[in-house]
């Protein structure tokens, strides 16, 4: 209760190594890119009414990386990590 001395832990560095060799891993999913040539919309929102696509542009030819933009409609679904084409053929 008193001022007595405090106890030092005396783990030895070989049983901290065993530990750690046992401890799984956990792999991190390589982050998906689009095809050569396509540009990627991040931070995306589906317009429900008329199908379009809203967010930030990157690897556009045509728009500065990082300028919001506005697609025309699309065909199909839109998903995360996937490749969209727009009525009038873009993707």
């Amino acid at each position: 209760m008193g001022g007595g001395t405090k106890s030092v832990s005396t783990t030895s560095t070989t049983a901290v190594t065993s530990l750690k060799a046992k401890t799984p891993t956990l792999k991190v999913a390589k982050k998906a890119s689009a095809p050569r040539g396509v540009p990627t919309i991040s931070k995306w929102r589906l317009n429900s009414r008329d199908k379009s696509i809203a967010g930030f542009i990157r690897g556009s030819g045509s728009f500065n990386d990082g300028e919001p933009v506005t697609t025309s409609a699309i065909v199909g679904e839109a998903n995360s990590n996937t490749v969209v084409k727009t009525k009038s053929g873009s993707t």
